[in-house]
């Protein structure tokens, strides 16, 4: 029997690479970046705080997997 809800979730895997591309989009926009109109702290620090904002999303979605999977019996 499929699982619709497990079906929905991201793999970690797939999750990393999505962060991984954010990253290189990230480093790729501040090296090419007009250097008479520097990215503003601003941005910069927006971008930062998503990435972080990312990182716990990843981290709360596998433990949030680990609990149905515990509660399923599966653990």
């Amino acid at each position: 029997m499929s699982d619709p809800i497990a079906s929905q979730v991201p793999t970690a895997e797939a999750e990393s690479e999505e962060m991984s591309q954010f990253l290189r989009l990230l480093t790729a926009q501040i090296e090419n970046q007009d250097p008479l109109e520097p990215l503003e702290a601003n941005q910069f620090i927006e971008q930062l705080a998503t990435i972080n904002a990312l990182e716990q999303q990843i981290q709360a979605n596998g433990h949030l997997q680990e609990i149905v999977g515990l509660l399923r019996g599966e653990g």
